[in-house]
């Protein structure tokens, strides 16, 4: 008695080009997990405090879109001030300190204004006339107040109350400039 029987034997994966695929598949599937992870842990366990950038600064100025250095300017009694070689370098290449007078001289075409340091009387033309702020010396470097300049010099600086950023601003090129009187 002949039994047939439809039973087949189970083929085994071949050795070859799928084995492989699938150990690459897998191998790759873990990888990107990992970094995943990876990733994820790192967003989770990173510091989210945001970090306030006018904490660092003492005095924050702030002229087209950079920051003043802080060496260069200063806050005396809520009047911001520049350094003298700020403004040589940045404003007027003319601005002269004079030792022996002890003060800052600045000339137009018409005008030698004098700042003598400490006074709140400055000399326009040899006459003199108020100031609410003096030069002042902090360490050696010599500080003229910015509101006086703005008579002399195109520019501007406003205070914006709410963050404490003062804003130096252009009010015209200096080919265009034109002496106006000194009134402070």
């Amino acid at each position: 008695m002949d039994i047939e029987t439809s039973y087949q034997p189970r083929r085994r994966m071949e050795k070859g080009p799928s084995r492989w695929l699938l150990f690459l598949l897998g191998a790759f599937l873990l990888l990107g997990i990992g970094i995943t992870g990876g990733l994820w842990y790192q967003e989770q366990a990173s510091n989210h405090e945001k970090a306030d950038p006018l904490a660092l600064r003492g005095t924050p100025v702030l002229y087209q879109a950079e920051w003043v250095p802080e060496q260069d300017v200063t806050i005396i009694n809520d009047e911001l001030y520049f350094s003298l070689n700020y403004m040589k370098e940045q404003v007027d290449p003319h601005i002269v300190w004079d030792e022996t007078s002890n003060s800052a001289i600045i000339t137009t075409k018409n005008k030698v204004l004098q700042f003598v340091e400490g006074q709140v009387e400055a000399f326009m033309n040899g006459k003199p006339f108020s100031l609410r702020f003096a030069v002042e010396d902090i360490n050696g470097v010599k500080f003229i107040p910015a509101r006086p300049l703005e008579q002399i010099f195109p520019f501007r600086v406003k205070r914006i109350k709410d963050t404490g950023i003062w804003i130096k601003q252009e009010k015209q090129s200096f080919s265009q400039r034109k002496p106006t009187s000194c009134t402070v």
